[in-house]
């Protein structure tokens, strides 16, 4: 029994043991999609790079990178677009927060955020994985309470990555060179400026063309694989969520920047009537459109999945075309 009661005591303790050697280490650079530091650093620069006049800048997940062709906007509206996609797994707080530190008197920004964004659940550990390894400055930030969190999130395993990530980055940081190298913002621009034309698809920030979009999506076969979000569910804009886009929003009105919202695509995997969509989208398409303008509905961006490239939310080419069309319509309307 007396053994019991110790195995009981060691399991007990052996949780925030681990904790707070991850405290102790963090942030380190563990696995994670270091792709993505690079892909905004690069847009970020592009932004910055077209700031002598008025531009449009898109954002979102990745599926703005894939889905919205800036390069078309740039053309058919004739002023610079840039495409500040990145990634579904990061909070709107950061999309909005990049937006911000680029944006200026004159510039309009789309915000076309995916389904899970409007009412996210607790914070992922694929979101704690990455700001560990890629967000130093902003794990450093957090509060204490929020960085335990995240580490309690990501299980005892990576504790130990944690700790030898660190120490090995010390130690014997060839071992990991091209991590460490996806920290240096600086060395990311130098090589995206000396980028070759990509073959093929892959995910890399240098894949993207001089405005942020990510190239090579052409696709001969319809996306295989499941259909996310359906277009008939009924989503809810969360009373925090609503509160973070009301607050960007006049901000952004402040600053002189105006804000639209989008939608993301949809997957359209069986026969539904329009007004099926229509409806399940009111109520969501109703709450953005009291904080800002939308510029198009549910209905008009579900698409077929020959569309779709490798995932329900990812435009293969011909997709982004036409969900391209459709925004330069709706933004040519507001931009005269």
């Amino acid at each position: 029994m007396r053994y019991i009661g110790w195995l009981i005591l060691a399991t007990a303790l052996a949780g925030p043991v681990l904790v707070c050697f991850g405290l102790a280490f963090a942030p380190a650079p563990i696995g994670a999609e270091y792709w993505i530091r690079q892909a905004i650093a690069i847009k970020r620069d592009i932004a910055q790079r077209h700031a002598d006049r008025p531009r449009l800048i898109v954002t979102a997940g990745s599926s703005a990178m894939f889905g919205i062709d800036t390069a078309a906007l740039t053309a058919a509206l004739g002023r610079p677009a840039i495409n500040m996609g990145s990634h579904a797994g990061l909070r709107v707080e950061d999309f909005t927060a990049q937006v911000a530190a680029v944006s200026a008197r004159g510039d309009v920004v789309v915000l076309a955020l995916e389904p899970g964004s409007y009412c996210p659940s607790a914070q992922s550990a694929w979101y704690a994985r990455n700001r560990i390894a890629w967000l130093p400055e902003a794990w450093s930030e957090q509060r204490l309470e929020r960085r335990v969190r995240d580490l309690w999130s990501l299980g005892p395993w990576a504790m130990l990555e944690i700790g030898y990530a660190r120490l090995a980055a010390g130690l014997a940081p060839a071992l990991f060179r091209s991590r460490l190298e996806s920290l240096d913002d600086a060395l990311t621009l130098r090589r995206f400026a000396a980028r070759q034309p990509p073959a093929h698809f892959e995910y890399s920030a240098f894949n993207l063309d001089d405005l942020g979009n990510m190239l090579r999506t052409e696709s001969s076969q319809p996306y295989p694989g499941g259909a996310g979000v359906p277009p008939e569910a009924r989503l809810r804009l969360c009373d925090d969520m609503r509160e973070v886009l009301t607050r960007f929003v006049a901000n952004s009105a402040r600053a002189g920047v105006t804000v639209y919202f989008a939608n993301a695509p949809f997957m359209l995997t069986q026969p539904l009537p329009r007004e099926t969509i229509d409806a399940a989208a009111r109520e969501l398409e109703g709450g953005l459109a009291s904080i800002a303008p939308l510029l198009d509905t549910r209905g008009e961006v579900t698409f077929g999945r020959e569309l779709f490239l490798d995932t329900a939310y990812h435009l293969n080419a011909e997709g982004r075309r036409r969900r391209t069309e459709l925004l330069i319509a709706a933004l040519r309307q507001r931009l005269r």
